[in-house]
């Protein structure tokens, strides 16, 4: 351990404007956020840009966004620690994520901003803490953490691993991070169309950034399908209560962060509804950089290698519409083995873990 910072924990406002003179301490947080990112992976696939950091921390109808900064004596920051506060669903829940300056990391600066934030959200009523951890490689690791789901482990030895758990977290669940690069040839998408069978009651339909209109009440059900329906072991999660609004809101943040987004979507054509989705987005500080979001079918039209004609086709349009795309990650739950194997046979190689950990105050 290396010698003790003294900082005070701030709480961090997010300014009207990114351009006024009051937006210097919000700046220098997300710098602490881009710095720490960049040298836990070593690039910038990972970081959330200025405007990213900056939309994300607008509060909205569904979520209300707080930090705290950890300052030294001369007011520089040296630590940054968001939470997330879902307003719809899960009352007692915060999403929490805690970064620290590369230079003043294991000095208490986490630990100090850590104590403060816990605090604070208990009194704000909101007692189940879910955060998570970001390692780069594969297993086996000598000394690993296994998941409470029992699909998945984290390295003991990193850093962010030991950090949760010296804090009370517990290790839920693993994310298997995974890494494809693109774009991929055609004849490589033809012959995946080749080998998927016919699908006569359904049809795919595309759009960029906003949904049409005609197709919102849709999407938001399959948004609403998703917060449930992916496995998410013992963390805290109710389903969340999506409508036109909601996804409008998002779209909006979105844009906000300089981002885009690809959706493929499949009708099932008897009904004409939408029964499935796949989501790929990309920001402007990384246009080399696509991370692959949300994919899912609803069950009662599963068994067809819809999500498979799903990914390929939105593959095939990310070629298109961001050619200069060259990387696309995508993070699935190891116990999700359907997808899983959706994404090995698509290509997908693993290129580290996600360590979902959840804290319930006292």
């Amino acid at each position: 351990m290396r010698d003790q910072e003294t900082v005070e924990v701030r709480e961090l406002v997010r300014p009207a404007e990114l351009t006024g003179a009051d937006a210097a301490t919000f700046r220098a947080a997300a710098g602490v956020g881009i710095r720490a990112r960049r040298h836990q992976w070593g690039d910038d696939d990972h970081t959330e840009s200025l405007p990213e950091q900056y939309a994300r921390a607008a509060d909205t109808a569904a979520e209300q966004w707080r930090g705290w900064i950890a300052v030294d004596g001369a007011g520089g920051v040296l630590g940054l620690l968001t939470a997330t506060l879902p307003l719809r669903e899960n009352p007692a829940v915060a999403w929490v994520d805690v970064v620290v300056d590369p230079g003043r990391q294991r000095r208490g600066v986490g630990s100090s901003l850590m104590a403060v934030a816990e605090r604070d959200l208990r009194t704000a009523g909101r007692t189940v803490l879910t955060g998570w951890t970001e390692t780069a490689g594969t297993e086996p690791w000598p000394d690993a953490v296994p998941a409470r789901s029992g699909a998945g482990a984290v390295p003991a030895g990193a850093p962010e691993v030991a950090f949760a758990r010296r804090h009370g977290y517990v290790l839920e669940q693993v994310e298997r991070l995974g890494r494809l690069d693109v774009p991929v040839a055609p004849a490589t998408l033809q012959a995946w169309y080749a080998a998927l069978p016919e699908h006569p009651d359904h049809e795919l339909i595309a759009w960029s950034d906003v949904a049409p209109a005609d197709t919102a009440a849709d999407y938001a059900q399959l948004k609403t399908a998703m917060s449930t329906d992916v496995p998410s072991a013992d963390l805290e999660q109710d389903e969340e209560d999506w409508d036109a609004g909601r996804v409008a809101d998002e779209e909006a943040e979105l844009a906000a962060g300089g981002g885009h987004r690809l959706v493929t979507a499949v009708r099932h054509v008897p009904t004409g509804r939408l029964v499935g989705h796949t989501v790929l987005e990309r920001f402007d500080a990384r246009p080399a950089v696509a991370y692959q979001q949300d994919t899912l079918v609803l069950s009662a039209h599963r068994g067809h290698r819809l999500g498979m004609l799903l990914k390929i086709d939105n593959l095939r349009r990310l070629a298109t519409a961001w050619p200069e795309v060259r990387r696309v990650y995508t993070w699935n739950a190891e116990e999700n083995t359907p997808v899983l194997a959706i994404n090995v046979e698509l290509g997908f190689r693993q290129a580290g873990v996600v360590g979902a950990w959840q804290k319930r105050l006292c």
